[in-house]
């Protein structure tokens, strides 16, 4: 692979919500910076790995690098790319609030940006890709309602400060206040890159702590990684029985254990390939002069026990 710092090299095919399904080369030789927060996270390493394959198979050459979740070594690679001179720069950031100065940047050097899963914003930023986050969140908070009949104790995973997973908490919030007899008896957080023990731990000592059958109906996850924590600690109780839990971002070990059953109930399929692959395909059409879409959302889908066989599939 063509890569000047590591990993990922990159081409376009392009999502259907993107105007061509087909796939095409470049009109020039670009270079193109692909820069991610981090690649721990499985959702992460297959957006990054979309935009890069799609990327190398249009004749980019590719500047991928990888901050390991640190804002400030992301921030720095960002401004590595521009002094590089690169023709665009795709970022997958986790927080944009940290990133906006490098933006900044590029913008003063008349380098375009597109954004996977993250909202940054300026004048330079050409296109946004990412799940409606905050749509996603209605529909799984929904289905547990529906499974919970409107009332019961809930446990939400959550870990403020990261946009998307705000979002998602956001439509939770929302969708509660029509339901007063649902309540949440505790906020769990969880910490990178040990987003499955540092859940586990944390639902262990909530379960420890309550340990009488309907002391907790359900567990709300933003995410799948701390969901299938905190679904390790419940089946180390043996209270599967007891509780239910909804998630988003359809990993595969995620959809194993809806499979497997019966307490990891749901989770949101949202398509991170797709996302990688409409960021390189809005880049490279703004770079051949043509119309991109300000912002893009990838469809996403809920996937229960009853469609999970679909997904393992793909």
């Amino acid at each position: 692979m063509r890569s000047i710092i590591i990993r990922l090299a990159v081409c376009v095919c392009v999502l259907a919500l993107m105007i061509s399904p087909m796939c095409f080369a470049s009109k020039k030789p670009y270079t193109i910076a692909v820069s991610a927060a981090a690649i721990h996270h499985e959702f992460s390493l297959l957006a990054n790995r979309g935009a890069a394959d799609t990327l190398e198979k249009a004749g980019v050459k590719v500047i991928f690098t990888e901050a390991g979740g640190d804002d400030l070594q992301q921030v720095a690679h960002i401004e590595n790319a521009v002094q590089l001179g690169v023709d665009a720069i795709i970022v997958h950031g986790i927080t944009a609030e940290a990133l906006q100065g490098a933006i900044k940047t590029a913008e003063k050097a008349g380098i375009p940006v597109v954004a996977i899963d993250v909202p940054l914003t300026g004048d330079n930023v050409i296109s946004v890709i990412s799940s409606d986050n905050y749509a996603a969140g209605l529909a799984m908070t929904r289905y547990m309602v529906g499974r919970l009949g409107g009332r019961g104790n809930i446990v939400v995973m959550y870990a403020p400060g990261i946009p998307v997973i705000d979002q998602r908490y956001t439509a939770l919030r929302t969708v509660l206040k029509d339901y007063p007899d649902i309540k949440i008896v505790a906020e769990l957080p969880w910490r990178a890159p040990a987003y499955v023990q540092s859940s586990m731990d944390e639902m262990e000592r909530f379960l420890r702590a309550n340990p009488k059958k309907g002391s907790v109906d359900a567990v709300w996850s933003g995410a799948d990684m701390p969901a299938i924590g905190a679904a390790k600690a419940i089946a180390r109780a043996k209270r599967q029985d007891q509780m239910f839990i909804v998630s988003m971002d359809a990993l595969p070990e995620a959809l194993s254990m809806i499979k497997e059953g019966p307490h990891f109930a749901s989770t949101i399929a949202q398509n991170p390939r797709e996302m990688g692959i409409a960021a390189a395909n809005a880049a490279l059409r703004h770079l051949d002069g043509k119309q991109v879409l300000k912002w893009t959302y990838v469809p996403f889908a809920l996937v229960t026990q009853d469609n999970v066989d679909e997904f393992l599939q793909k």
